[in-house]
């Protein structure tokens, strides 16, 4: 019987969403730590909880080419809107994902109005205003320096822009938060991801193949919406794999796990720059070897998901 923790699976395939330039980062689990510990301040429901830490942790699924996550980068981003908008596309029609949709939707509308989804202020969903400021406080945040000689640095520029970026009450809640030393040194620790599940309200665990066919079509549409040229390719993959099992004689539950191979197959190309998948010549040695690590990269992404079954080793 198919049975998984819907948490780690969130981890886990998220950090996929990290690729970019600098590697692979921790971008969303920070994101989700600051968010669970404003929302546990605010003192929000297991309910509202969990919504948090589920959009939070795929809050920039829709970001998928390398330029468009180097420019969520800087504080200050010209159209931080589009990326949220695609987020909201690709989860709206996802079982375990549609709560959290109009979230990620707006997770960086402004206070003060002039967003594209017509929201200002206490219009704009709570765990949006929360995953906005989350955020923020996260791209601030310079890995060569310590942490404890930035936190002053980082609230007062936050401070800057309550009440027109930031929902000045969080702002005020953010302060509270992060007078403790712990705050900050725990989001740049090794343990961080050992943090992040303490804050996580227990989760429904996923039982149904259907369920977990769903989210992976969520980053399977990641995936192949990195390109023009490869759009729908991994649901082409996992239809044919699954088409193939049935003729094969495969039983129903090989079946399901082909598909998600089959859509999952790609999810290292997320490590691939855009100018080497897209280039119209030959490429060159070393780019051939970026091509190559894509399949290294699926296999570590997916491998902790499902480790009595064959699932990394088929995609």
């Amino acid at each position: 019987m198919l049975e998984l923790d819907l948490v780690r699976l969130l981890l886990s395939l998220s950090r996929s969403l990290d690729f970019a330039y600098g590697g692979l980062l921790e971008h969303h689990q920070r994101v989700a730590f600051i968010a669970l510990s404003l929302g546990r301040a605010a003192g929000l429901t297991d309910v509202d909880l969990r919504n948090i830490f589920t959009a939070a942790i795929i809050h920039d699924a829709g970001a998928v080419t390398w330029q468009e996550k180097l420019s969520l980068v800087q504080f200050d981003v010209e159209n931080p809107w589009d990326h949220g908008r695609r987020g909201y596309e690709f989860t709206q029609d996802i079982d375990v994902l549609g709560p959290v949709a109009p979230i990620v939707l707006s997770h960086h509308d402004y206070w003060a109005g002039d967003n594209p989804s017509g929201l200002q202020g206490e219009s704009i969903p709570l765990a949006s205003r929360i995953i906005h400021l989350s955020d923020r406080v996260d791209v601030l945040l310079e890995p060569d320096r310590h942490v404890l000689d930035q936190a002053a640095g980082i609230i007062a520029r936050i401070q800057s822009s309550a009440g027109t970026t930031f929902d000045p009450d969080l702002v005020y809640l953010l302060q509270q938060v992060a007078a403790t030393e712990s705050f900050w040194l725990d989001l740049t620790s090794p343990w961080l991801g050992a943090r992040l599940l303490e804050l996580i309200p227990t989760m429904p665990r996923i039982r149904h193949a259907n369920s977990l066919l769903q989210l992976s079509r969520l980053f399977a549409r990641v995936v192949d919406a990195k390109s023009p040229y490869t759009h729908r390719h991994s649901q082409g993959v996992a239809s044919t794999a699954r088409f193939l099992g049935e003729k094969l004689g495969l039983s129903p539950a090989e079946c399901d796990l082909l598909e998600v191979a089959g859509l999952l197959h790609d999810l290292g190309k997320v490590t691939v720059p855009e100018e080497i998948l897209e280039k119209p010549g030959k490429l060159t040695p070393a780019e051939f070897n970026i091509i190559k690590q894509h399949t290294y990269y699926t296999y570590w992404l997916l491998e902790p998901l499902l480790p009595n079954l064959p699932l990394a080793e088929w995609a």
